[in-house]
């Protein structure tokens, strides 16, 4: 009631400014014009055409001149602040989006702005990230992201094409030509649709197996590199959401958070299908369109029921919790899209032996749905030890704190590689993000591309104990 009232307030206040303003200046221009018809005179021979009368002068010239979009940009202005939290290569960068009522164009010229004066040397650190890239592999990736790219909500391409222009590359794709194209910015938040990725694992406790008995989710990112962490809060409107990315450039979702609660976070589920003809098709980027329902829904079935319906360029799995449970929805695009809970029946010979708790690999398990489990190693190691880990706890009567999640998570047995057919971390892991919903309590660990080692320095970390950052949730 009360955000109710002040946002009347507000925009009362606000009415009463503007029509003031076009008070004032209305009386201006009628002093102006009760002057003498000598000054009358000399500002008509100044400031009309040559072919000018005074039948055709529009006594209101003055008026409509002046602008009341410059008085609405000034008052419904959006800001954006970027900073780096913690030490070098052991921190994240922190991306807070106010939109204020502003345009999505705008906004991404500000953060543009905002990246090139702060950060002159990053557009070339994604410069050399894609000029690694084979000619041929580069090329087949730019067409795909000019083929899906119109299929993104509106307001999200706006932004990405405010924030391109102020690098240099313009609409040339040239991977060797030092600077960022529109496209190639695009392929830092399209990386998931265009350009397959990660692996990546999900833990989550509820009900009697939490601590709180609400969630507590443990969600490991595994990718090949990822050049640095950020993390954005997006506050449009009524609209706020955390999105945990990948680089400063990530502005889709693959793990995120919004103001109701709903945590969201995808996976990869390769079933050895070829990469579609999207030129034969209409094909969807589904990290842009799970932060659309981040941003608007507000419950599990919400969230799942906007994302399986959709054609997409990869099978995945999404995580979504809420404030009680967790579920994953399994997007096997040619088989069942629907969500899978701690009691679902799964396919034969695979076993889940817990209730109010759920886990996820890079893998479906539903009954019917393709069986990329079995024989896939990666999949089925990480599996095995998710249940091992959360029975070794609970075999004790013990309830899963934040802290045992994360140790569950960092497990790693023997070798970090899952060389000794052990292990939930892995030597590719960059990401590591604990979420205790009860306390609205966000820890994530950034890799930042170092070496496994002994300490937790610029070049390595500790695999025995990954130095986790607390990142506040703004909501």
């Amino acid at each position: 009631m009360k955000k109710t009232l002040f946002r009347t307030y507000k925009t009362f206040l606000i009415v009463v400014v503007i029509f003031s303003l076009l008070f004032f200046v209305g009386c201006c221009d009628s002093g102006d014009k009760s002057g003498s018809s000598a000054d009358n005179e000399k500002n008509t021979e100044e400031t009309a055409p040559p072919d000018a009368t005074d039948d055709n002068i529009d006594d209101s010239a003055s008026i409509s001149s002046f602008n009341l979009t410059d008085i609405m940009s000034k008052l419904y202005k959006g800001s954006v602040d970027v900073r780096y939290i913690g030490e070098e290569k052991r921190g994240y960068y922190e991306v807070i989006l106010n939109y204020h009522w502003d345009t999505d164009y705008h906004m991404g010229q500000l953060y543009g702005e905002k990246l090139v004066s702060q950060y002159p040397a990053l557009e070339t650190g994604f410069v050399n990230y894609l000029s690694a890239l084979p000619d041929a592999e580069y090329d087949k990736i730019m067409t795909r992201i000019q083929l899906i790219k119109n299929q993104i909500p509106q307001e999200y391409r706006d932004f990405i094409n405010g924030l391109a222009s102020k690098f240099d590359g313009g609409t040339h794709n040239d991977k060797n030509d030092g600077v960022l194209s529109v496209d190639e910015v695009f392929y830092f938040s399209l990386i998931g649709e265009v350009h397959r990725s990660s692996q990546c694992s999900v833990i989550a406790a509820y009900h009697s197996v939490s601590a709180t008995h609400k969630p507590i989710i443990g969600r490991l990112l595994d990718w090949s590199g990822a050049p640095h962490g950020a993390v954005f809060y997006i506050n449009k409107g009524r609209k706020k959401i955390v999105n945990i990315g990948n680089s400063l450039l990530s502005l889709s979702v693959s793990t995120g958070l919004n103001k109701h609660g709903i945590f969201v976070a995808t996976l990869d589920a390769p079933t050895g299908e070829p990469y579609p003809d999207l030129s034969s098709d209409t094909y969807y980027a589904y990290h842009f369109d799970l932060r659309y329902a981040l941003e608007n829904y507000h419950t599990i079935y919400a969230v799942a029921r906007y994302l399986s319906q959709r054609k997409y360029t990869y099978n995945h799995l999404i995580v979504i919790g809420d404030g009680r449970t967790v579920s994953v929805l399994e997007n096997d695009l040619n088989g069942r899209r629907i969500l899978r809970d701690d009691n679902s029946e799964l396919n034969a010979g695979i076993t889940w032996e817990f209730s109010d708790a759920i886990a996820a690999v890079n893998v479906f398990l539903l009954k019917d749905n393709f069986d990329n489990f079995t024989g896939n190693s990666a999949n089925t190691i990480r599996w095995q030890s998710i249940q091992d880990q959360l029975g070794a706890y609970l075999s004790s009567n013990n309830l899963v704190t934040a802290e045992e999640m994360k140790k569950i998570a960092t497990y790693y047995g023997t070798h970090i590689d899952l060389s000794d057919h052990a292990g939930i971390m892995t030597h590719i892991t960059q990401q590591i993000v604990i979420y205790d919903s009860a306390n609205s309590s966000l820890q994530v660990f950034f890799r930042k591309n170092r070496s496994p080692g002994t300490e937790n320095n610029a070049s390595n970390f500790d695999i025995n104990n990954p130095e986790f950052l607390a990142v506040p949730l703004q909501f």
